[in-house]
């Protein structure tokens, strides 16, 4: 995207969500150069913290504290400024999140990790624009703050790019200050206006794997993954559809031995993505044998692409990142999708899996968000059906052998 096209989604993104800092980076100050400084936070249940100070510009003014989301924020406490500009908020039982003080339309944006328990904020109205601000008792509200000084200070020089967000995404640690940086300078409204719209959704999912290793059950993780998921799907319906060459998959069968796609040139193939615990599929396994036995003598075949195994959501939220626990649910899994191999007589050569689940990479890439989802391919292994069943398929394989 052109310089002239970010310039005024980041100025507005400082006016909008712009929170206090207690020092003023200078120019020549990179992503980086905060990431050396920032200590990873400690995530933990819930907490109360005292938040104080003194904001000029708002006397006798309703000051208000909400909860942040991407896009919608909850409000839970307000208070009146006093005449000298003082306020006090006592915010008792509430989760490691995104936060904002709210006076008027300025807004201060806070990032609590659950460590804090006194935080002070003092500052100017006026310059809320600005981004003057000091805050302590609050690593996390400060780290926001600088990486956001520091990109600001690129989009001044001329040099802001995707590139920059990615590398803040990467080496910032901490998952709330990455991931609400990442939905801020990467808007998802403009993903396709990118040269390189892959590289965007990228950058977006790297920030969604922070937010679920270090908050899988939060809201964050899920309204993230439900703004991010319908692009995900377009940027795979552009690439993937009639016509087009199937991307290559190059993953293991249950005995570690690697298949291509590709390989099966010169055969029409049916690409299936299924999965043991899936119902619908196993209901449509006898007529895929079917079908299979009665044409792979003259050409057919069957390239079955399994979601068993195990994604970082339920690694995360139900196994607690435990190593021991997580081989024997793999191991289980592993298990499981063999059986229903056997159990199912799918007796093709031609099953794969990378045991992801849901984060398995050809189906990302396919862009799969169910199961089960077929493709035909003709024999150059180009897509000339989408999800073709029963005697649509049949007709379709007929005109292709």
């Amino acid at each position: 995207m052109k310089l002239n096209k970010i310039l005024p989604i980041i100025l507005c993104c400082f006016v909008i969500v712009s929170s206090c800092t207690s020092t003023t980076k200078n120019d020549t100050d990179t992503t980086q150069t905060v990431t050396e400084q920032e200590e990873t936070a400690v995530v933990k249940g819930n907490f109360s913290v005292d938040i104080s100070g003194q904001l000029k510009g708002g006397e006798n003014m309703q000051l208000y504290f909400d909860q942040a989301f991407y896009q919608a924020f909850n409000p839970l406490d307000k208070v009146t400024i006093d005449g000298n500009g003082n306020f006090n908020i006592k915010a008792k039982n509430i989760e490691p999140g995104v936060y904002r003080l709210r006076v008027s339309d300025k807004k201060v944006l806070l990032v609590f990790d659950g460590t804090e328990t006194a935080v002070v904020c003092n500052g100017d109205l006026v310059k809320v624009p600005n981004l003057i601000y000091e805050v302590s008792g609050s690593k996390s509200s400060k780290l926001y703050q600088d990486i956001g000084k520091q990109m600001f200070a690129l989009v001044q020089k001329g040099q802001f790019n995707e590139a920059n967000v990615q590398q803040m995404v990467d080496t910032t640690s901490n998952a709330l200050v990455a991931s609400f940086w990442s939905y801020t300078t990467l808007p998802l409204s403009n993903t396709f206006l990118y040269p390189d719209p892959e590289v965007v959704v990228k950058t977006h999912e790297i920030a969604i794997q922070k937010l679920i290793k270090s908050y899988p059950n939060s809201r964050y993780v899920q309204d993230y993954r439900e703004e991010l998921s319908p692009i995900i799907s377009q940027l795979a319906t552009q690439k993937i559809r009639i016509g087009v060459q199937a991307p290559d998959i190059s993953l293991p069968n249950p005995d570690g031995k690697m298949y291509n796609l590709s390989d099966l040139k010169g055969k029409v193939v049916l690409l299936d993505f299924w999965a043991s615990w899936c119902r619908p599929c196993r209901m449509n396994n006898p007529e895929v044998v079917r079908i299979y036995n009665k044409y792979q003598s003259k050409g057919f075949t069957v390239f079955s692409v399994s979601l068993d195994g195990l994604d970082e959501m339920t690694k995360t939220r139900q196994l607690g990142g435990n190593q021991a626990n997580i081989d024997q649910y793999m191991a289980n899994e592993k298990v499981k999708w063999q059986q229903a191999i056997q159990q199912d007589n799918l007796t093709w050569e031609y099953h794969v899996s990378d045991l992801k689940k849901w984060d398995c990479s050809p189906a990302k890439d396919y862009g799969v968000t169910g199961i089960p989802k077929t493709y035909l391919l003709d024999k150059t292994g180009k897509i000339v059906a989408i999800n073709p069943r029963g005697a649509a398929l049949e007709r379709e394989i007929k005109k292709l052998l």
